[in-house]
């Protein structure tokens, strides 16, 4: 009986707690490169965008989930600026009070067009008509191109200011810039549109995103890749700071590329920065780096708000020089501020970047230490060579999950695919925590108490209790003096397997319970 309960609690901890994919787009034709973003005034208020095929034309599409994503509302389709144009490059962000903002490109080859805009104030269900934010000829090399969006949530001077970001456009051949504009109206009009690029940290010939984020004391923070020979001989990935709300920057250089990032096409390079919701000197920049042997998945963090930036610390931990692909990283922070990642994984495929792939991701509570990796889908997708249109994915946080989003060829057509995993899970996988076999856990079946118990005496303990899905049903600070165990009531929870997640002090741990 002991081996059957035991099996049946593994089995429960590790395959029932993953929910199964759900397709967003369901459409039988092309869907790609999402975004995601959720509600912080509501988070089971969660907004997916791509750009999906209707009729001939491509068109910024979105829908609205107000259950954590387990449902999704149908489907709607910004317009077109005009008959000739397609849209693409997807970009969403909420402010504070739960507006939700759009930016994508909307264009014809070679020059017309621009980035748009577009809101949401009832959780993404109905959508403004599209406002330009950038017009494609405002400055010669066409600053058309992969906009991103962010918007200043500190409560300082310029609370509220949405930014959008643009690149010159893919195809114009040289002397390439990034670019910046902002809105104090929620996007009503928009600032004279700023190069962010200068000499000595210029572009020059890379095809480079402009990837804005905001710290929470309102700087502008903004990755880009420089490769000007005038500043440095190597190509830099560079953060753009601004602190008067991006009409002027300071530049510091965040590594420089000593290899080639990505040597194959079918591997898709992609990078981003993150800040701290609360804290501003925390921010983190990861990309695909290929310096291990293959592509591989790195992080690097700053504690001085961008100045300054650790060396890179590899996030995927499935071994080093073995051939197996990890790409498409994007990053994400809860409003606690617990960062994430997801990215593509070919780890149980085989080599090369013509395998099939899952979703993968990995979360870290001080954004130094990392979670084991834990994969994100239930299902993988086979390889399919598209070297543009499908170089994003999309991923955000709340308290109780990380969610993703992605492109995936398993019907043999592009669409978007969406699930999340509970953080406790992730959390719970966590091998980096000393603590790990300090705490074990007694109960009676006849007690309303659980009793935690230390091999050593602590004074202080947080102390939360999370189900399978992720839910927190229990948390207390016990702070009663040197002691080594503490009761904690139970009376109230039905039977099943839970995860107690333990704070203190000398760190973290994670311990599995099951009520019987």
């Amino acid at each position: 009986m002991k081996k059957i309960l035991l099996f049946l609690f593994i089995f429960c901890s590790s395959e029932l707690l993953h929910a199964q994919d759900i397709n967003v787009s369901s459409a039988q034709y092309f869907d790609s490169e999402p975004s995601l973003a959720v509600n912080p005034t509501n988070q089971q208020n969660v907004v997916a965008a791509w750009m999906g095929l209707t009729g001939i034309k491509v068109s910024a599409k979105l829908k609205a989930s107000f259950d954590g994503g387990l449902t999704w509302s149908a489907v709607s389709s910004i317009p077109h600026s005009a008959t000739t144009f397609t849209s693409a490059d997807v970009s969403l962000v909420f402010n504070s009070s739960g507006k939700c903002f759009l930016s994508f490109v909307d264009f014809h080859k070679p020059d017309s067009g621009g980035v748009y805009f577009s809101s949401s104030t009832n959780g993404g269900v109905t959508w403004s008509a599209p406002v330009k934010a950038i017009d494609g000829l405002a400055a010669p090399q066409l600053p058309l191109d992969r906009p991103w969006i962010a918007v200043d949530k500190s409560g300082g001077a310029h609370d509220g200011r949405i930014y959008v970001t643009s690149m010159t456009a893919n195809w114009y051949p040289t002397n390439r810039h990034v670019y910046v504009t902002y809105s104090d109206n929620d996007g009503l009009s928009w600032s004279a549109l700023k190069q962010a690029d200068t000499a000595g940290f210029l572009c020059t010939s890379v095809k480079s995103m402009l990837i804005p984020t905001v710290t929470a004391n309102g700087k502008l923070n903004c990755a880009y890749i420089s490769y000007d020979v005038s500043g440095s001989l190597i190509p830099r990935m560079i953060d753009a700071i601004s602190v008067d709300g991006g009409d002027n920057f300071s530049f510091h250089s965040v590594l420089q590329y000593t290899s080639t990032s990505v040597i194959d096409t079918d591997y898709q390079f992609s990078y981003c920065m993150v800040a701290h919701p609360t804290d501003a000197n925390k921010l983190w920049m990861g990309f695909t780096n290929w310096s291990s042997g293959d592509p591989d998945i790195f992080v690097y963090h700053s504690t001085d708000g961008g100045i300054s930036w650790s060396a890179g610390m590899k996030v995927n931990d499935d071994g080093v020089m073995n051939g197996i692909g990890q790409d498409m990283l994007w990053m994400n922070v809860s409003p606690t501020g617990i960062v994430g990642a997801a990215w593509r994984d070919r780890r149980n495929y085989g080599q090369g970047a013509t395998t099939s792939f899952d979703i993968y991701g990995a979360v870290s509570e001080d954004g130094v230490n990392w979670s084991a990796n834990k994969m994100i889908s239930d299902n993988y997708s086979p390889f399919s060579s598209l070297t543009e249109g499908n170089d994003f994915l999309g991923i955000c946080l709340n308290d109780n999950y990380l969610m993703s989003d992605w492109g995936d060829y398993r019907g043999n057509h592009w669409e978007i695919y969406y699930n999340r995993v509970p953080l406790s899970e992730m959390l719970g996988v966590n091998q980096l925590s000393d603590l790990q076999n300090d705490f074990y856990l007694k109960q009676n079946p006849s007690s309303d108490f659980l009793e935690l118990v230390s091999t050593e005496n602590f004074s202080s303990l947080q102390v939360s209790v999370f189900n399978l899905v992720g839910e927190n049903i229990y948390s207390g600070i016990f702070s009663d003096g040197n002691s080594s165990s503490i009761k904690i009531p139970v009376k109230n929870i039905s039977n099943g397997i839970y995860l107690v997640k333990i704070k203190s002090t000398q760190g973290n741990s994670t311990l599995r319970w099951v009520k019987m």
